[in-house]
């Protein structure tokens, strides 16, 4: 039943601190880059970039490097889309397995606006280094006596292929990074694992060993409930990462089909809370690209209904034989947001005698997709549209739903991503 009563109105994001606990959204992206800045295919940080520009992290944490060239190649990129101001952690050569013939390195990049360094370190395994990068939120009021946020980040990239050998290596791994973090972190620390595990299923002993509950720091993986990825009945293959080809292309990389689950962010418990300053978005966790259509097939074949437009699956078909893994955390802090680049949508919220309506102003004729979430961050309705060059309007269900704080989220196929704050009042 309508409500002509409910009023409602626009805010702007200092607001929300004081509201809701929400105040800016920070995207983070985990991505086997494939042997970069080499391998058989050319001029891949051209296909590398679009990628990025779709997504537009503001963490990017990577695997296989090669070089520090390679590092300061992408961050080069990530500075040439406007969206941030980005810099690297300066880049160490692999110091694990000094006599490995093809030593491969993690590193991040990061933006400023969002985040901080405070330290680095690499923590020595048997077959390649997991990175240590202590980060923190910029937040304004750290020089009028705030307390910092910090965030453990861990980037790793761990022992690969098949067998019982390769398993205890892996697992060897994974202890080490466990004995690190119990000599070194409180149970209650923000902490994040990304990378390439390398793990056949959920029946690993390197798997097993990071979700235990013996931890010092409970670390969690939100697709855990889904079951034993490890089979062609398995419900949920949206969430498969490899392998982007269905053979294996120019001599590199894997083929054989997205059929292996070898990509993960975990998360720490603390950081899965709502409550906490910084947390994992609900439902934001995504495998790029692969929306379940295209098993054992490459990822160009996940087109069909696909959020992600075709420029952009055929690109990480190129771009590496792994798929970038994506989220979205919010942080009751007003971090500084300067994305400029493509960000030309204007939105506004407006009310009248019969409604409200979400009006939008876009420059280019595209798709999207639009979530209205409520202050915990659970959608409350999302539909796919069609935004015209020009105005648009969408109704807003303010009949439908209480008084309070919501969030309105336009995701365009471009990859542009906007949010605009408005509150139902009764």
């Amino acid at each position: 039943m309508h409500n002509s009563g409910h009023k409602i109105l626009a805010i702007c994001s200092f607001v929300i601190a004081l509201s809701c606990g929400v105040s800016g959204q920070i995207r983070i992206m985990s991505y086997n880059i494939l042997n970069f800045p080499g391998g058989s295919i050319p001029d891949r940080i051209d296909t590398l970039t679009k990628i990025l520009d779709y997504h537009r992290p503001h963490l990017l944490m990577l695997q296989e490097l090669k070089s520090a060239v390679g590092l300061e190649t992408v961050t080069d990129a990530m500075n040439m889309l406007n969206y941030g101001t980005f810099v690297h952690a300066e880049f160490t050569p692999q110091q694990s397995s000094p006599g490995n013939p093809n030593p491969l390195q993690q590193a991040i990049v990061f933006d400023q606006n969002k985040f901080r360094l405070k330290s680095k370190q690499e923590i020595i395994t048997q077959v390649r280094d997991i990175n240590e990068y202590v980060l923190y939120l910029n937040d304004p009021d750290l020089p009028t006596g705030a307390d910092t946020t910090f965030i453990y980040t861990y980037v790793t990239h761990l022992k690969s292929s098949t067998g019982s050998a390769n398993e205890q290596l892996r697992l060897g791994m994974v202890n080490d990074w466990l004995d690190y973090l119990e000599a070194n972190l409180d149970a209650e620390s923000n902490v994040i694992l990304a990378g390439d595990f390398n793990v056949y299923s959920n029946q690993e002993p390197a798997y097993i060993a990071l979700l235990s509950g013996q931890n010092q720091v409970q670390m969690s993986d939100v697709f855990a409930s889904f079951g034993n990825w490890n089979s062609s009945n398995f419900g949920h293959k949206d969430i498969l990462t490899q392998s982007t080809r269905s053979n294996q292309l120019a001599n590199d990389g894997a083929g054989g089909g997205v059929d292996d689950r070898f990509d993960f962010i975990l998360f720490s418990e603390q950081m899965m809370n709502i409550g906490n300053t910084i947390y994992l978005e609900n439902d934001s966790f995504k495998s790029l690209g692969n929306n379940g259509t295209c098993y054992n097939n490459s990822i160009t074949a996940c087109s069909s209904g696909n959020i992600v437009p075709n420029p952009i699956l055929q690109a990480m078909y190129y771009m590496s034989d792994h798929l970038p893994q994506v989220c979205t955390l919010n942080t009751s802090i007003a971090l500084v947001n300067d994305e400029i680049g493509n960000h030309e949508t204007s939105i506004t919220i407006r009310y009248n005698s019969t409604g409200a309506a979400v009006w939008i102003h876009a420059v280019n004729s595209e798709n999207a997709e639009y979530n209205i979430l409520d202050c915990n961050g659970r959608i409350i309705e999302t539909k796919k549209t069609f935004l015209n060059q020009g105005n648009n309007s969408v109704i807003l269900p303010i009949d439908q739903i209480s008084s309070g704080l919501y969030f309105f989220e336009l995701n365009k196929s471009s990859g542009e991503k906007s949010i605009v704050r408005f509150i139902v009042n009764p």
